[in-house]
């Protein structure tokens, strides 16, 4: 077992202390040629598993749950055959989509519970990462579950600052279409982005929901503006006709949100959200 100091973590396996301070260094790892993938019916055992799990620990929240995981997954597969990825980088992703939010507590910033939590001094993707090990020592070597952790803990969001800030991010094309996958619900409809966004707003602290209507509006333009930059991120890897794709679908449910009948629809829903979350 490791500690990292820097961040205050202890009691963590050597490969996810690898996959931070690979992370930490902004070092890729990469795994083409060098990973057998898991037998399919090995691998369907492992995905019911986990996902069970999931349902079990996390379906209480109301975003970061079972069909968010499975939404990513599916998401990720459609990436990896526009990308053309070989099998051992699809199943490595899958993978990652499977643990990306393991446990998740249904708050940005774990260390800040206000009720206990299992390993409060991990982030929700250190977490996420150190299940990693429990599930997949006895089947595949180290190095890649080093790589798989590496890409869990490149999906952290909303977790750049403070006295927990991480500094994680996407480093290799895998975890890329994983951070794209995990954010690229908006091909979906207008009504299931928005519910998708209300979601997200219900695991919030009342006191960090935006007031009005028009606030939590501009907030979505500002999270459409991030999504756009994680598109740019992985248009190398799509190719420009897939990127292309994208980015209409992209600005088609820009439009759709900025109209005047987003705001007849949406902002008493959301003013009854408030109340629910005043109220809860």
């Amino acid at each position: 077992m490791r500690k990292i100091d820097v961040f205050q973590i202890h009691d963590i396996p050597a490969t996810l202390a690898k996959a931070i301070e690979l992370q930490t260094q902004g070092a890729p790892t990469s795994l083409e040629g060098a990973f057998v993938p898991l037998s399919e019916e090995v691998y369907t055992a492992l995905r019911e598993q986990v996902l069970t799990d999931i349902a079990r620990e996390c379906d209480k929240n109301s975003y970061h749950n079972r069909a968010h995981t499975e939404g990513v997954e599916r998401r990720f597969l459609e990436l990896a055959k526009l990308a053309g990825f070989s099998p051992s980088n699809t199943q490595i992703g899958c993978i990652i989509a499977l643990f990306h939010d393991y446990g998740h507590i249904g708050q940005t910033v774990r260390q800040e519970a206000s009720v206990p939590v299992s390993r409060k001094d991990l982030s929700n993707e250190e977490y996420s990462a150190l299940m990693v090990d429990r599930f997949l020592a006895d089947k595949v070597p180290k190095e890649v579950i080093v790589s798989i952790q590496s890409g869990i803990l490149g999906t952290s969001f909303g977790q750049t600052s403070g006295p927990y800030a991480r500094p994680y991010k996407p480093l290799n094309a895998v975890e890329k279409l994983i951070a794209f996958a995990d954010i690229a619900n908006f091909t979906s409809s207008l009504d299931d982005w928005m519910e998708e966004n209300f979601n997200v707003f219900r695991e919030m602290p009342p006191a960090n929901l935006p007031k009005r209507f028009d606030e939590m509006i501009f907030g979505r333009n500002k999270f459409l503006d991030y999504v756009s930059s994680k598109l740019e991120e992985v248009a190398l890897i799509l190719g420009s006709e897939n990127t292309a794709r994208y980015q209409e679908s992209l600005e088609k449910l820009r439009d759709s949100v900025n109209s005047l009948e987003t705001k007849e629809k949406y902002e008493p829903l959301y003013e009854a959200l408030l109340v629910e979350k005043l109220e809860s």
